[in-house]
């Protein structure tokens, strides 16, 4: 991935000098607005409903030790996607990947529904990942496109709202569902919002073609557009490897234990290529965006995956509750991003990351704590609702920091990047999280244990989100023109 810069940037639907720039609901704006929080919604019900419903997919197609898989092997996929979009965004506009990408989306969840055992299931979480990848890098490239800078916060805003109704109503209703229909109804259910969404798009495509048509310039030639590809697919393979790997891991050294390595190195070799130089070093500016998404995503992500079943099956909780406690953590992230939309942390977005971080380290050893002690489940709403409004200020905060130290005709190019930071980060947590559960489980004794490690291993990363959001901010300078102020430079 080449280093932006940020030299002629046209912005987005210009308007006069003086003049208000359109809101998320004004004008033309407010179609793309819907159809964006439609999609998210969407999504949101998808991942909540699999979160309350998968104790019982993974006791039905007698999967409970590789249960981490219908996470990570969705998380996988999506890498593909990611890496496809960037490089169909700058060729052809965000467009046609808006339809391919829900179609994909809408064909995984039929094959999930269908499914007779869990491999199969399992090839539909990577065909709904795929949309999925394809669908996330998209959707950021248009609020980059659509909206004026200082209008994104208020729509990143929106959008971590979005996930406020799916998380406390998708969860228990999906355990609703899957108790008096089946588990299959959930995914058949989810088929028809789509279709409609991906209608909706193409005719608000053809109203907007001047705003969703490719850029002029590409910050890529073929050459690199090829070399990311090639490198997205082998960072794919590499986090199959670990994934599959992981879930059969034992106390020996084994082919489960080489895969895992094996794969361990693979992202490690490939996957700087796919990001600005000098990310996993914590570069200032931008770099540090990007290593701070992946630190944040796989220190939630690794946490939460496991969070449902330790409640199922160790608190003895219904499907149905547990999937409520576990959605607090969604409203937490709405309360997040709503503090950072706020006009008075403008400039000042990267202490919210540092602090985001703390919160999440912070929720996940008080979640170890009330685990390994047995505390009172009501104890437990504090660390889902602490950690969640930490991801969402870090998240959100890192989103807004994107855009603005990017030019609009490098959009894709750093949603993609950004994208491919949140995948990366979700896969090789979740797989690490779940070598931690595999090695632990016991079919017949508790899995408390593997839940604290896994806890306080997921607070010892979130420390790294600490750290990337320090080296965000700008760097004291001697000489004070050669700083902007509220502006961090990309890379130092």
């Amino acid at each position: 991935m080449t280093e932006p810069t940020r030299t002629g940037s046209p912005q987005p639907l210009p308007h006069a000098p003086g003049e208000e720039s359109p809101g998320p609901f004004s004008g033309r704006n407010a179609v793309v607005t819907t159809v964006i929080l439609c999609l998210v919604t969407i999504v949101a019900f998808e991942a909540m409903a699999l979160s309350a419903v998968m104790p019982r997919i993974a006791a039905d197609l007698h999967a409970v030790r590789v249960y981490g898989l219908a996470f990570s092997s969705l998380l996988t996929a999506q890498l593909v996607g990611i890496v496809v979009a960037g490089v169909w965004t700058e060729r052809h506009g965000p467009v046609p990947g808006m339809t391919a990408g829900q179609l994909l989306l809408a064909g995984g969840s039929v094959l999930c529904a269908m499914a007779p055992n869990f491999p199969l299931f399992l090839l539909g979480r990577i065909v709904a990942g795929f949309g999925g990848g394809i669908l996330l890098v998209l959707l950021y490239v248009i609020i980059g496109r659509a909206y004026a800078e200082s209008v994104r916060p208020r729509v990143f805003t929106l959008i971590s709202a979005a996930w406020i109704v799916p998380a406390l109503v998708g969860a228990p209703l999906a355990a609703w569902v899957t108790q008096a229909f089946g588990w299959r109804v959930v995914f058949w259910a989810l088929v028809p919002p789509i279709i409609v969404t991906s209608l909706v798009i193409t005719s608000q495509a053809r109203a907007r073609a001047g705003d969703l048509a490719p850029p002029a310039t590409s910050s890529r030639d073929h050459h690199e557009h090829m070399r990311a590809l090639r490198a997205g697919l082998l960072v794919a393979i590499s986090a199959g490897a670990i994934q599959i790997g992981s879930t059969h891991l034992g106390h020996r050294v084994d082919a489960a234990a080489v895969a895992t390595v094996l794969g361990l190195v693979g992202v490690v070799v490939f996957a700087p290529r796919l990001v600005p130089p000098r990310t996993w070093r914590l570069a200032r500016g931008l770099p540090s965006v990007l290593a701070g998404r992946a630190f944040a995503t796989a220190s939630f992500f690794g946490a939460l995956t496991y969070a449902p079943l330790y409640l199922v099956r160790d608190r003895h909780l219904g499907l149905g509750m547990a999937g409520l406690l576990v959605s607090v953590g969604s409203l937490g992230w709405a309360v997040g991003a709503y503090l950072q939309g706020l006009p008075r942390f403008t400039g000042r977005r990267h202490a919210l990351v540092a602090l985001g971080g703390a919160a999440m380290a912070g929720a996940l050893l008080l979640l170890a704590l009330a685990a390994a002690l047995t505390w009172p489940i009501p104890v437990h709403i504090v660390p889902f609702l602490l950690g969640g409004t930490g991801m969402g200020l870090a998240v959100a905060s890192q989103s807004v920091l994107a855009l603005e130290l990017s030019d609009e005709h490098e959009h894709g190019l750093v949603s993609s990047g950004l994208m491919l930071s949140d995948v990366l980060g979700s896969v090789v947590g979740i797989a690490l999280t779940g070598a931690i559960f595999a090695a632990g489980h016991s079919r017949h004794a508790t899995d408390i244990p593997a839940y604290v490690m896994i806890w306080v291993g997921c607070a010892v990363v979130a420390g790294g989100v600490v750290a990337s959001g320090l080296r965000i901010g700008p760097e004291p300078a001697q000489d004070p023109g050669l700083s902007v102020p509220g502006r961090a430079p990309r890379v130092r």
